[in-house]
């Protein structure tokens, strides 16, 4: 699983829970944790 880096600019950021309307608020750093994601530049 991979995070692109520049999400950790933002103090909270939405996630998606499998349903269009279905979003909850994190951080980087949990949702981070929470996938075990390997942090990386996804863009330009």
């Amino acid at each position: 699983m991979l995070i692109d880096e520049a999400l950790n600019d933002y103090s909270v950021v939405w996630a998606a829970a499998g349903h269009p309307h279905a979003v909850f608020p994190t951080s980087f750093s949990e949702l981070k944790i929470a996938l075990a994601a390997k942090v990386m530049k996804v863009g330009d």
